[in-house]
């Protein structure tokens, strides 16, 4: 009886922890729905609307936006060829996440997982340094990048200076300029959510989580 008492006691604590841990998560679901979710559906509407003729949209069901990203119509016969720009735009800019996505995983869960298992004194030096890159706008922090790699930049003089190179490699607006910004600029954000799961995996391996 005793026993059957005690678990009731205890279905209904876990019960009331549940409601609570929802109620106090309410918050950051109300931000995410506002700034994260409402913006994309304005934009969803937006697209499937007629283009005015002076900026702005017309309340008129079109599907001209999806039609325009493949096509191109003649101005004299209204013909429709085929124009792969946007596409190749789109899959590039695909690709590039892709590739900065998987750069972040090889590079942020080893640097998590060793922040997660240091002591907690020292974990916390740790995320300090991770979140310095923050201090700075990300502005500042992508010029700095494009002094450091243009023509006449720091790598270029230095190794002309060493004789390596004659002439200054281009690196600037090239592929190669944009996967190392994207990774630097997203690393950071990568690494700190990613300390979560570290965490609980030395956790485990010390017995700490039955």
């Amino acid at each position: 009886m005793a026993l059957s008492q005690a678990a009731l006691f205890e279905a209904k604590a876990e019960k009331a922890s549940t409601r609570r841990n929802r109620l106090l998560s309410l918050p950051a679901l109300v931000v995410i729905g506002i700034f994260g979710v409402l913006p994309l559906l304005i934009i969803l509407v937006y697209s499937f609307l007629q283009a005015a003729p002076y900026g702005g949209v017309q309340w008129k069901f079109s599907t001209d936006a999806y039609l325009n990203f493949l096509f191109q119509q003649d101005i004299f016969d209204d013909t429709l060829q085929f124009t792969p720009d946007f596409l190749i735009i789109y899959l590039r800019s695909f690709l590039f996440a892709v590739v900065t996505t998987v750069i972040c995983l090889l590079l942020g869960f080893p640097t998590a997982y060793f922040m997660a298992t240091r002591p907690p004194r020292q974990r916390n030096w740790w995320v300090l340094l991770v979140t310095i890159p923050f201090w700075s706008n990300l502005l500042v922090r992508t010029l700095a990048i494009m002094f450091i790699i243009r023509d006449e930049g720091l790598i270029n003089n230095a190794l002309i200076g060493l004789g390596v190179i004659d002439k200054p490699i281009t690196m600037l607006y090239t592929n190669f300029a944009v996967m190392l910004c994207s990774p630097l600029t997203a690393l950071p954000t990568a690494e700190l959510p990613a300390t979560v799961l570290p965490a609980a995996i030395h956790q485990a391996q010390q017995g700490k989580i039955r």
